[in-house]
């Protein structure tokens, strides 16, 4: 049986949006930011950091360069989204960007890096990085 890599891994991507999604939204507010036994980073700044990841690797699927990143040490996520409403709004709106970049590569270019790897690697990094950094 053949496997639409296309579609497998957007459906990744979807399921791990939801999870993460649902993690969040499980979460009291306050809790997002505020770190487990005074740690540095709360779920405000990871999830900022995973948003922020996944833009930069949309752009590299839509075969641009997003530039030389802006991050220098730990994420910390900006006071305009250090908000649930808005933190939501961030990792669902850069997830559907990779997704979106991902659906419209054509299928020759699956294999083709990008920047520093093949166009399913990225596609596949993005939901890595957000299993790694889901709250739950």
């Amino acid at each position: 049986m053949a496997i639409d890599l296309k579609e497998y891994i957007a459906s990744q991507l979807t399921a791990m949006l939801d999870d993460y999604v649902r993690d969040i939204d499980a979460l009291p507010e306050d809790a997002l930011g505020n770190g487990a036994v005074g740690t540095a980073r709360v779920p405000f700044d990871f999830t900022y950091e995973v948003a922020y990841v996944n833009r930069r690797l949309a752009a590299r699927l839509r075969g641009e360069d997003p530039g030389p990143s802006t991050l220098s040490g730990w994420a910390v996520a900006p006071e305009h989204l250090r908000s649930k409403e808005a933190c939501l709004q961030d990792i669902k709106s850069s997830t559907q960007e990779v997704i979106d970049a991902w659906r419209i590569l054509p299928d020759d270019q699956l294999g083709e890096v990008k920047g520093s790897m093949p166009a399913f690697e990225l596609a596949l990094f993005a939901v890595k990085h957000m299993l790694y950094h889901d709250p739950n």
